[in-house]
């Protein structure tokens, strides 16, 4: 249901120069620098740059959210034949 919702989401129906943009800011203003980098690792937005430039680039791309054009990792790595035969011997 959450990757459904997730999915379904094209960005927030606000502009950016309205009150709740101004309240998204102040509310991203109380987050620490490393969750904020985590955020656009998330994201594939740039994590340089001021906490100012930070919020913005990562309220600016929850207003438009773009495709990056980089591959996805395929999921679960697969596994080793040295993993397996250290298993058949438990």
């Amino acid at each position: 249901m959450i990757k459904k919702n997730i999915r379904k989401f094209n960005g927030f129906n606000f502009k950016k120069d309205s009150e709740e943009y101004t309240k998204k800011v102040t509310v991203a203003q109380k987050f620490e620098m490393k969750h904020l980098k985590s955020i656009c690792e998330m994201l594939d937005l740039l994590k340089n740059g001021t906490k100012d430039e930070i919020i913005e680039r990562i309220i600016d791309f929850l207003l438009e959210p773009k495709d990056s054009g980089k591959s996805v990792g395929g999921g679960r790595p697969k596994r080793t034949a040295a993993v397996r035969a250290n298993n058949r011997g438990k």
